[in-house]
């Protein structure tokens, strides 16, 4: 479920330009996951947005927050990007 998600745009985009879309995790934590997603425009390849969100981790039944797999914490810790926030 995302909590949080941030946009920061930065460069106006056109019908017809086309898009590249480029994601990477920042953090894992036991119970969240926060990750970003960069939008530039494929031809020119200036950035024209930043995404950032806060995923957590919830038991649908119970309604609350709950640990994510040790696998999947241990995983995503892999594979966390050095990655510079505008904000």
């Amino acid at each position: 479920m995302a909590v949080d998600q941030r946009i920061a745009y930065q460069r106006e985009l056109r019908a017809g330009d086309l898009v590249v879309i480029c994601s990477g995790l920042l953090e894992v934590k036991a119970k969240t996951v926060r990750f970003v997603h960069e939008m530039r425009n494929s031809e020119t390849q200036e950035l024209s947005a930043i995404t950032c969100c806060l995923g957590v981790h919830l038991d649908t039944g119970a309604r609350k927050s709950t640990p994510l797999p040790d696998a999947v914490v241990e995983a995503g810790r892999g594979r966390v990007i050095d990655y510079r926030l505008p904000w």
